[in-house]
Protein backbone atom coordinates (compact mmCIF):
# COMPACT_ATOMS: atom_id res chain seq x y z
CA UNK A 1 0.00 0.00 0.00
CA UNK A 2 2.50 2.57 0.97
CA UNK A 3 5.15 1.91 -1.95
CA UNK A 4 2.08 1.86 -4.33
CA UNK A 5 0.70 5.72 -2.96
CA UNK A 6 4.53 6.79 -3.05
CA UNK A 7 4.89 5.54 -6.61
CA UNK A 8 1.11 7.51 -7.73
CA UNK A 9 2.75 10.92 -5.58
CA UNK A 10 6.39 10.48 -8.08
CA UNK A 11 5.79 9.45 -11.34
CA UNK A 12 5.56 11.75 -13.96
CA UNK A 13 5.94 14.72 -11.53
CA UNK A 14 9.82 14.63 -11.88
CA UNK A 15 9.76 18.06 -13.18
CA UNK A 16 8.04 19.27 -10.57
CA UNK A 17 10.16 18.66 -7.66
CA UNK A 18 13.37 20.40 -6.51
CA UNK A 19 13.82 17.43 -4.36
CA UNK A 20 12.33 14.42 -1.65
CA UNK A 21 12.30 15.04 1.76
CA UNK A 22 11.28 12.12 3.84
CA UNK A 23 10.51 11.84 7.71
CA UNK A 24 11.90 8.41 8.21
CA UNK A 25 12.67 6.40 11.64
CA UNK A 26 15.85 4.46 11.15
CA UNK A 27 15.20 1.05 12.63
CA UNK A 28 11.59 -0.34 11.00
CA UNK A 29 11.55 -3.98 10.28
CA UNK A 30 8.74 -5.65 8.36
CA UNK A 31 8.67 -10.02 8.10
CA UNK A 32 10.21 -9.56 5.23
CA UNK A 33 12.86 -7.02 5.59
CA UNK A 34 15.34 -5.75 7.69
CA UNK A 35 16.22 -2.67 6.14
CA UNK A 36 12.77 -0.67 5.50
CA UNK A 37 14.20 2.18 4.76
CA UNK A 38 17.17 1.34 2.95
CA UNK A 39 14.98 -0.58 0.81
CA UNK A 40 12.24 2.44 0.15
CA UNK A 41 15.20 4.91 -0.36
CA UNK A 42 16.57 2.20 -3.19
CA UNK A 43 13.26 1.74 -4.78
CA UNK A 44 12.92 5.88 -4.38
CA UNK A 45 16.44 6.04 -6.49
CA UNK A 46 15.18 3.13 -9.03
CA UNK A 47 12.06 5.82 -9.63
CA UNK A 48 14.00 8.57 -10.18
CA UNK A 49 16.76 7.04 -12.31
CA UNK A 50 19.44 9.89 -13.71
CA UNK A 51 17.25 12.66 -12.81
CA UNK A 52 19.56 14.62 -10.06
CA UNK A 53 16.79 15.09 -8.05
CA UNK A 54 17.85 15.02 -4.41
CA UNK A 55 16.62 12.47 -1.32
CA UNK A 56 17.16 13.81 1.74
CA UNK A 57 15.41 13.52 5.51
CA UNK A 58 15.42 12.87 8.89
CA UNK A 59 15.73 9.74 10.81
CA UNK A 60 15.12 8.81 14.83
CA UNK A 61 18.78 8.85 16.78
CA UNK A 62 18.76 5.65 17.70
CA UNK A 63 18.29 4.70 14.03
CA UNK A 64 20.20 1.32 12.25
CA UNK A 65 21.77 4.12 9.60
CA UNK A 66 22.86 1.10 7.08
CA UNK A 67 25.12 1.12 4.07
CA UNK A 68 21.87 0.46 1.62
CA UNK A 69 20.35 3.79 3.24
CA UNK A 70 23.87 5.54 2.79
CA UNK A 71 24.00 4.68 -1.12
CA UNK A 72 20.44 6.09 -1.83
CA UNK A 73 20.40 9.08 0.26
CA UNK A 74 21.99 12.52 -0.64
CA UNK A 75 21.81 12.97 3.01
CA UNK A 76 19.97 12.05 6.50
CA UNK A 77 20.03 13.89 9.20
CA UNK A 78 19.14 12.57 13.17
CA UNK A 79 17.12 14.47 15.55
CA UNK A 80 19.04 15.27 18.41
CA UNK A 81 16.31 14.91 21.28
CA UNK A 82 14.31 12.41 23.20
CA UNK A 83 11.15 12.80 22.60
CA UNK A 84 11.82 14.20 19.48
CA UNK A 85 10.70 18.16 20.59
CA UNK A 86 13.35 19.09 18.12
CA UNK A 87 11.51 17.49 15.30
CA UNK A 88 10.55 20.87 13.35
CA UNK A 89 14.16 22.53 14.13
CA UNK A 90 15.58 19.15 12.72
CA UNK A 91 13.49 19.20 9.56
CA UNK A 92 14.07 23.21 9.18
CA UNK A 93 18.04 21.95 9.45
CA UNK A 94 18.39 19.63 6.76
CA UNK A 95 16.34 21.97 4.52
CA UNK A 96 18.67 24.64 5.17
CA UNK A 97 21.28 22.78 4.51
CA UNK A 98 19.88 21.39 1.05
CA UNK A 99 19.37 24.66 0.04
CA UNK A 100 22.58 26.12 0.70
CA UNK A 101 24.19 22.86 -1.10
CA UNK A 102 21.77 23.92 -3.78
CA UNK A 103 23.22 27.46 -3.87
CA UNK A 104 26.74 26.22 -3.79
Amino acid sequence: MFWDALQRTVVGKFEQLDGIFLVLHGAMVSESCDDVEGEVLHRLRGLLGDRRIPVCGVIDLHANFTQKMAENADALIAYRENPHTDAKDTAERRASARSADANG
